[in-house]
């Protein structure tokens, strides 16, 4: 269950014995990136009650923080010293215009539609409905009348004289600094660490928060909003988490919005009139304390997120099965982004119970937060997860497990999960990386055999070919990605049939569009290979499955090069299939150069083998392709070597004893074909071929 993951995220941080500011730096949204230019602009009210009488004034527009240079670009860094001294929360589903939870404190975000309305001159109306309905859901602070067209006024006039910068959104924020004993804000001699402003009505004092009371406030609204879904107190009433005895409340959560009540089941007329909510709480109670863990637990996961990157998502949701599918798919359009979020939780060890254990624990976890290449020993999660993330050094053990959550966020910010993948053990997933960072050694040599590594992408490319979830999506089609990915993850073996089924059929639709489409031939022989060198050593070292051995292009490539022709021996269909590409290929370069008309000669396989536009099949290359190399030679005075046609004669003895195993492994046969074709030496390549290709 997601929420009792959140809850065990989260826990360490409630028994934490954090600082009032700490806690509300977790809890807020006051850190969020997404929420930094509103501290831009931010309209100060100040009611002092203090006195007899109440007195009200305005202050300038603030902006709580400066801007900084990030990469190419100024962003908007708030200042964290100002910033916990009006802690908001930042909506996050449904009409952000409208009041929306439970306000722990007077401080409210305002949008630009709503700008627009306040610095009218008839926007006192517009300021009166968004502080009614504010002020209604924070139980802390009650205005009369006289308060509220004072403040409805000076709202007004701060809106009306707000200047922006062209570049800034019209994002603000508006707080309701009210001055009184056991208040949120207190007056102090000099202003703290921690402060809002200095007073406009008495400019000898500053206005400090009282942060002890803003955390109370902020609990206490957090558990409102699981109330708005129900809560029960008594003898039956206990914790669907830890199970104690209490009040509880539902754990709808604005801090978690994946959990929506958007149906209900029948209810009475008289029920309906009253507008009354589904009854969370009779699915899901929580009490106090894990109703806490949740709402930390949910912004650690939102702090966690990270966004796949282009590339990759256009490569999971490319078509598995054609090879002109995939080079649309990643020439169009982005698709929705996927996004992503990777924590660890501990096995048996309740790290929330040790103060040593906690601090650690929480201290690696923000540091997951914040990291994203991190340091070169650490376990890199991209090449995994597809996700920029980190395992620092200490939750890197086997004491703890990762879990890895994958959604899309759609309209009105209602997240679609796409896949759980849970209880990962760190060693497997440093394993399987170490495998995956040994593809280099097997993509650099590829690669430059078959010329592809003259293009200015090499890391790129190694980068697609040693992602995981990249190679799995193409592989099996996004249908199957993250069933597999948490197969892999989890050591189970992976199967082969319909990686080469789909491999297979790209080839062939290729093969009818030779020689224009001899770049992606080479790339689908690359991904070929390297996936299967993968498979083999996963299986083999991962997974614990005794795979057949196959023998290396480079093994077979010396055999069918360097080795006697009476020492030919094929043993299985893939290596039959990659000798027959080989063979085909050695004797299309003679038929090329028989056949050369100025600076062109024709393609063999176009013109003897593939005629009128037929598919290629193991029987073709068998009887109209090797067993017919002596007779077209003749015809166009071709140089047979006597190398060539004996390994010919020996590969058709060979073909004719296998044939029945051919024909039942037909894609492993045609795929390996293609191999042996492409691997079998240069080529020249026409003008097309510099096209750059859907890899």
């Amino acid at each position: 269950m997601i929420i009792e993951s959140l809850i065990r995220l989260g826990r360490p941080y409630v028994e934490g014995g954090q600082s009032a500011d700490e806690v509300i730096r977790q809890i807020s949204s006051i850190e969020d990136p997404t929420a930094r230019n509103f501290w831009q602009h931010v309209f100060v009210i100040e009611a002092d009650r203090t006195q007899s009488s109440t007195r009200i004034a305005s202050h300038p527009m603030y902006a709580f923080g400066d801007f900084k240079t990030e990469g190419r670009k100024e962003v908007f860094a708030p200042d964290p010293g100002r910033t916990v001294s009006a802690p908001w929360m930042l909506p996050s589903g449904g009409n952000p215009l409208q009041p929306q939870g439970n306000y722990a404190v007077p401080v409210y975000p305002v949008y630009e539609k709503q700008w627009v309305k306040f610095a009218s001159t008839d926007g006192g109306e517009a300021i009166r409905a968004f502080l009614r309905g504010r002020l209604q859901r924070t139980s802390g602070l009650r205005l009369d009348e006289c308060e509220m067209e004072e403040i409805v006024r000076l709202l007004n006039a701060s809106f009306a004289a707000a200047r922006t910068s062209d570049s800034a959104r019209q994002l603000g924020i508006v707080v309701l600094a009210v001055v009184e004993e056991d208040g949120f804000y207190h007056y102090s001699a000099q202003a703290d660490q921690i402060w809002l402003a200095r007073s406009a009505i008495r400019p000898d004092l500053w206005i400090s928060p009282n942060l002890e009371r803003i955390v109370d406030a902020l609990w206490r609204a957090k558990a409102d909003e699981g109330a708005e879904y129900g809560s029960r107190d008594g003898d039956y009433a206990t914790c669907s988490v830890c199970g104690a005895a209490g009040e509880v409340v539902s754990s709808y959560s604005k801090s978690w919005p994946w959990l929506v009540a958007t149906w209900t089941g029948p209810v009475s007329n008289e029920l309906r009139r009253r507008g009354a909510k589904p009854q969370l709480v009779e699915g899901i109670a929580l009490c106090s304390r894990c109703y806490g863990a949740l709402t930390y637990g949910s912004k650690v996961f939102y702090r966690l997120k990270r966004d796949m990157p282009t590339w990759l998502t256009k490569e999971i949701f490319s078509p598995i099965d054609s090879a002109e599918g995939r080079r649309t798919r990643s020439r169009g359009s982005s698709p929705a982004t996927i996004s992503g979020s990777a924590f660890v939780l501990p096995v048996l060890q309740d790290v929330a119970a040790d103060d040593y254990a906690r601090e650690r624990f929480t201290s690696n976890i923000d540091y997951m937060c914040q990291a994203r290449t991190g340091r070169p020993h650490e376990l890199h999660l991209r090449t995994l997860t597809g996700l920029e993330q980190v395992l620092p050094d200490e939750l890197n053990d086997d004491l703890y497990r990762l879990d890895i959550f994958y959604y899309t966020v759609g309209q009105a910010s209602s997240p679609t999960l796409r896949a759980v993948i849970e209880d990962v053990v760190p060693s497997v997933a440093s394993t399987i990386n170490d495998e995956l960072d040994e593809l280099r050694t097997v993509i650099a040599p590829l690669t430059r055999r078959l010329g592809l590594n003259t293009r200015g992408n090499d890391d790129f490319l190694r980068d697609r070919l040693t992602s995981l979830p990249s190679l799995l999506s193409r592989a099996y089609g996004s249908t199957y990605l993250w069933q597999t990915l948490s197969e892999v993850l989890h050591r189970q073996p992976l199967s082969l049939s319909r990686f080469v089924r789909a491999s297979a059929y790209r080839m062939a639709e290729l093969s009818h569009r030779l020689p224009d489409s001899s770049f992606d031939m080479r790339h689908e022989v690359l991904f070929f290979l390297v996936f299967r060198e993968f498979v083999r050593r996963y299986n083999t070292d991962v997974a614990g499955k005794g795979e057949e051995a196959v023998r290396s292009w480079q093994e077979l490539q010396e055999v069918l090069e360097d080795q006697p022709p009476d020492r030919l021996e094929l043993e299985t269909v893939e290596e039959l299939g990659f000798a027959a590409g080989y063979l085909v290929r050695q004797f299309a370069r003679q038929y090329w150069a028989a056949t050369k008309v100025g600076r062109e000669g024709k393609d063999f396989l176009k013109h003897r083998v593939m005629s009128f536009g037929s598919s290629l099949t193991p029987d073709l290359i068998a009887y109209k392709a090797i067993s017919q190399f002596e007779e077209y030679a003749m015809r166009v005075n071709a140089h047979l070597p006597n190398a060539l046609r004996q390994r010919a004669g020996i590969w058709l003895s060979s073909y004719l004893a296998m044939r029945g195993q051919v024909q039942r492994s037909r894609d492993s046969f045609m795929a390996a074909f293609w191999s042996g074709y492409w691997l079998n030496g240069a080529q020249t390549q026409p003008a097309e071929d510099s096209q750059p290709a859907a890899v």
